[in-house]
């Protein structure tokens, strides 16, 4: 039977990644998830180190994928007027009983400041307290007159926007919040950001994947998703975090900044949708640029709000930077959630992207070509720029040594 069309899945925007001459030296400049794209169409004769070899030829080897006569079928969503009616909703709802500290609140509540902290070991209700206790801790809400009424009311609202997904859930929104909060202290930057920009930073990182599906930004315009019509295409879901960001900061039960300044409320907006927008990976290249644009020309004037954008970067893809159990645990819960995605692609009659393929990919093997490609390059490039936070690149190259050991273990 003739195989049906079926739409381009894997890089829906109809951007096809086309492969550096001198190989894959130079593949940091795709996203994560163009990566076994770039290995799959990689010459015979090139060689690399994070990967093995056997694997790649294997990929290269790949058949074509069988015909099929099951046709595409689209996701079918809630409209976006119900979603929005839901947030407010839950914004109107926020007002239940704050959670009481525990005794493992009090425990972690003297790691908050630690680049090695491990969200997941903690209770969801623990995890409320924590970030309470963060925006008192950078010291701006009273300066700013945020009353911890209001911040309570936001922080209840912001987890219930947080979907029950395996990786992108209220645990990963706590973990790069904190991760944002160590990162700034241990830099200096927190001491170079306004007060508001330091709010401002705090948000975002708390709210920068409101509302995450479980699924990316290929898969929505692929399967033709209402949020993909609503965008444009464009950064799909990062502009959908900051929207419900600003429906739940401008609601009428919370009214987080209402009280600001014309001009406070303009520099905050402007700094909590930038850094929620910079959390795009398909803009990643831009951003390693404009990085070695600073180390390039040393004389530049650091821009706190371009060194905001890079904090909140690193922090979303810092799992790889945490010691290795911490780092495993969190490395199976996206590979889960990566291949629930795959299941999904198949299931609907697309062609599966190649990460989320668990027919042909595991965990220590994506862990190790995102840490080689895209997470070390980058993290070098912020070391330099910001030389405080020096060893978070040797640190994904000891997690990629155990991933090995762990793998020479389970054979």
């Amino acid at each position: 039977m003739a195989a049906v069309a079926t739409p381009h899945v894997h890089n829906p925007t109809n951007f096809t990644p086309v492969l550096p001459q001198n190989g894959l030296e130079n593949c940091r400049r795709h996203s994560w998830h163009c990566l076994e794209e770039c290995v799959r169409r990689m010459p015979p004769n090139r060689s690399f180190t994070c990967i093995e070899s056997a694997q790649a030829n294997a990929r290269r080897r790949r058949p074509p994928l069988p015909p099929t006569s099951k046709k595409p079928q689209f996701l079918k969503q809630r409209s976006e007027s119900q979603l929005t009616v839901t947030v407010l909703e839950q914004a109107r709802d926020c007002d239940g009983e704050w959670p009481r500290p525990s005794t493992m609140f009090h425990a972690g509540k003297m790691l908050l400041k630690s680049l090695d902290f491990d969200a997941l070991k903690f209770s969801s209700d623990d995890l409320v307290l924590f970030t309470l206790e963060i925006f008192n801790q950078i010291g701006v809400s009273e300066r700013l007159g945020v009353t911890q009424s209001k911040l309570k009311k936001f922080i209840l609202a912001a987890r219930r926007c947080m979907y029950n997904n395996h990786y992108h859930n209220w645990a990963h929104a706590f973990d790069v919040l904190q991760t944002v909060f160590s990162y700034a202290l241990v830099s200096g930057t927190m001491a170079k950001l306004s007060v508001v920009h330091r709010f401002s930073l705090i948000v975002a990182a708390l709210c920068h994947d409101l509302e995450h599906p479980g699924v990316s930004n290929q898969f929505l315009v692929a399967s033709r998703a209402e949020l993909a019509i609503v965008y444009n295409d464009r950064s799909v879901l990062e502009n959908h975090h900051a929207f419900r960001a600003f429906q739940l900061i401008n609601s009428e039960t919370i009214q987080l900044v209402s009280h600001f300044s014309k001009e406070d409320y303009i520099a905050f907006r402007k700094v909590v949708v930038s850094c929620i927008l910079a959390t795009d990976m398909a803009r990643h290249g831009e951003y390693v640029a404009q990085l070695k644009q600073f180390l390039q020309n040393p004389d530049m004037e650091e821009d706190p709000l371009f060194s905001a954008k890079v904090l909140i970067k690193c922090a979303d893809i810092s799992n790889v930077t945490k010691p290795f159990p911490v780092a495993k645990k969190w490395a199976e819960r996206i590979t889960e959630e990566l291949f629930l995605q795959g299941d999904k692609e198949r299931g609907m009659g697309f062609p599966v992207t190649p990460t989320c393929d668990r027919e042909k990919q595991n965990p220590s093997a994506l862990q190790r070509g995102f840490g080689a490609f895209i997470a070390i390059p980058f993290f070098e490039s912020v070391e330099r720029y910001l030389p405080k936070l020096c060893g978070l690149s040797q640190r994904i190259r000891q997690n990629g040594d155990k991933w090995v050991e762990h793998d020479a273990l389970q054979a």
